[in-house]
């Protein structure tokens, strides 16, 4: 039993070390390389055609007249009873 526990351990000791190895070996590769892009031209923008045609209306819908103010009537929003008064 307690030599499969050693052995996993001795597993995972070597996993973060290939992975330390790995991390290493990308950072030197990155720092020693440059990639040589080409000279691009400069970003004009896009180049849209002229439109002359009609453009189309965006309209809320109407609100209704019969509306009662406040919050609407859900039980989570109803008052608490009223509580009796039993005070002499």
């Amino acid at each position: 039993m307690a030599n499969s526990h050693i052995l996993v351990l001795a597993f995972f000791i070597a996993l973060s070390f290939s992975g330390i190895d790995v991390a290493l070996g990308a950072r030197r590769l990155l720092q020693g390389t440059s990639p040589e892009f080409p000279n691009l031209p400069p970003f004009r923008g896009f180049q849209f055609p002229p439109y002359n045609g009609p453009y189309p209306e965006y309209r809320l819908p109407a609100i209704p007249g019969n509306v009662p103010p406040g919050f609407p009537s859900f039980p989570f929003f109803s008052p608490p009873p009223a509580l009796p008064n039993n005070t002499p």
